[in-house]
């Protein structure tokens, strides 16, 4: 008997669930649009040629955004090279740092004054 968990059973798991994302998403203009009207109504049709036509264009896009840009891992590697970018261009928000090293000095003109505290260094 097999393990549940090993790297076979996990990859076909991973085909799986996207052909059940593709599937839907590739025959997104049938979904929508089930049933093409009669040409005899003009303004009609023209409405559901362009939906169609439009949904059709923008398959590769939805495809690319669902797989590729909104994959975690996509998202955690841009996410780190931007804080990198702020880093090396002195432009950073983290300011973790700075707010520990003057706390102190904080707290106690805020006692002082009765202030609240507020670092707007960063």
């Amino acid at each position: 008997m097999r393990a549940v968990n090993n790297p076979d059973t996990n990859q076909t798991r991973k085909a799986v669930r996207a052909t059940l994302i593709l599937i839907p998403l590739l025959g997104l203009q049938f979904i929508l649009f089930p049933f093409a009207p009669e040409e005899k109504d003009q303004i009609i049709y023209h409405v559901y040629r362009m939906g169609s036509a439009f949904v059709t264009s923008f398959q590769g896009f939805f495809v690319a955004l669902i797989f590729c840009f909104l994959n975690g891992e996509i998202l955690s590697l841009v996410k780190r090279k931007w804080e990198q970018h702020q880093l090396m261009h002195g432009k950073t928000r983290n300011c973790y740092a700075h707010t520990a090293y003057t706390m102190a000095e904080h707290t106690n003109n805020a006692v002082a004054n009765g202030n609240r505290l507020v670092d707007d260094k960063c």
